[in-house]
């Protein structure tokens, strides 16, 4: 038997505090047995569930009564790579599903302005995040949710097998029922990387033309707007947009942080100085290799790479066309150069459908 106990409850905002028993089920059955107990007594003011509590308003407190909180209800069941599909119990929070989804090269359709989000109250609450404007709001990922209605039943909600149910639901903040679980589309990336931009605008005017713009070439977009400016500064705010690096930009980034100024000083040095060479492969070369074999390691893992590649090869690639263009062709690689590089040599060689190094 579950056991309950006492708690004082408030919303993100700490606003409004309220007394209710809560419970905290390990299973679906104990949230049953919890309902079926509460429908029993008498003078009871139901049940509800409870998320991680990051809503903003004072949501599912239910002062006086009974609440669910999901928090040991946090199993992923099922992902699939290849799909991009995940089953997890309504207590699996946004950071548990980014942390274990990520690495495959997936991630959660919605962020919202935090990870500490349960799967079930994202649906509850049908969040939106900062790629509303592509992505939509949460429910618009969920395959299917189970929902246990409160005459007992378990029923399984899909958005085309019964839309009013499941919109109803989407948003209702945990009144039609108490999510169990549920199946989520995840979005695909190739990185963990995200490319930004970060404009300072003036004023409101100025903010919302770049926001607008940003909106057009970006899947995520935010405008922090200063409230307290005045006068000619009225709304004036810093815009940050982004999306998610490519493999080739994911490169390109740990090689940009390398000054081709240094090499060409150094080039001429190393093939006298062993010392020198030594030091310069263990400082500079080791760590930006080490960097790129990772991203194909991940590659290899999400099977966008044969793990019948030789890494060393494709790895060492890109370092020797760098070294080329100062050495022979006497310029510094910019990020231009780098992405065709990656994306016109490396990438053909390490996704060709026979191995290029056997032949």
């Amino acid at each position: 038997m579950t056991v309950t106990r006492e708690q004082v409850l408030t919303g993100w905002g700490r606003l409004a505090p309220t007394t209710a028993r809560v419970a905290a089920p390990a299973t679906a059955d104990e949230v049953v047995s919890l309902l079926q107990t509460t429908a029993a007594g008498s003078g009871q003011r139901g049940l509800i569930a409870r998320g991680l509590g990051r809503s903003y308003n004072n949501a599912a407190q239910n002062d006086g009564g009974l609440v669910i909180m999901t928090e040991r209800l946090r199993r992923i069941t099922e992902f699939s790579p290849a799909t991009g599909t995940t089953t997890c119990e309504a207590g699996v929070s946004l950071e548990q599903l980014m942390s274990t989804v990520l690495p495959a090269g997936w991630f959660v359709p919605v962020s919202p302005g935090t990870r500490q989000v349960s799967v079930g109250g994202a649906i509850a609450a049908d969040v939106h995040g900062k790629n509303h404007h592509v992505a939509g709001s949460f429910a618009r990922h969920v395959r299917w949710f189970d929902l246990l209605l409160p005459d007992g039943r378990e029923q399984r909600v899909t958005p085309a097998g019964d839309p009013a149910l499941f919109w109803l639901t989407a948003g209702a903040m945990g009144l039609t029922g108490i999510i169990l679980r549920a199946q989520i589309q995840l979005t695909k990336v190739q990185t963990s990387r995200v490319r930004v931009d970060t404009d300072r605008t003036a004023d409101i005017d100025e903010a919302m033309a770049i926001l607008a713009a940003a909106d057009q070439k970006c899947s995520y977009t935010v405008a922090w707007l200063d409230c307290l400016a005045r006068g000619r500064h009225l709304g004036r705010a810093v815009v940050t947009s982004g999306d998610f690096a490519a493999i080739s930009q994911g490169v390109c980034s740990q090689e940009s942080r390398f000054n081709a100024q240094i090499m060409l000083g150094l080039i001429t040095a190393l093939a006298h100085d062993i010392e020198l060479r030594d030091v310069v492969r263990e400082r500079m070369i080791e760590p930006r290799t080490n960097a790129i074999r990772k991203i194909f390691e991940r590659a290899v893992e999400r099977g966008e790479v044969s793990p019948e590649r030789n890494l060393d090869l494709l790895v060492s690639l890109f370092p020797a066309l760098m070294i080329q263009q100062v050495l022979i062709v006497g310029e510094l690689p910019d990020a231009e150069f780098s992405e065709r590089v990656i994306n016109d040599v490396i990438l053909p060689l390490a996704t060709a459908s026979t191995n290029p190094f056997n032949s």
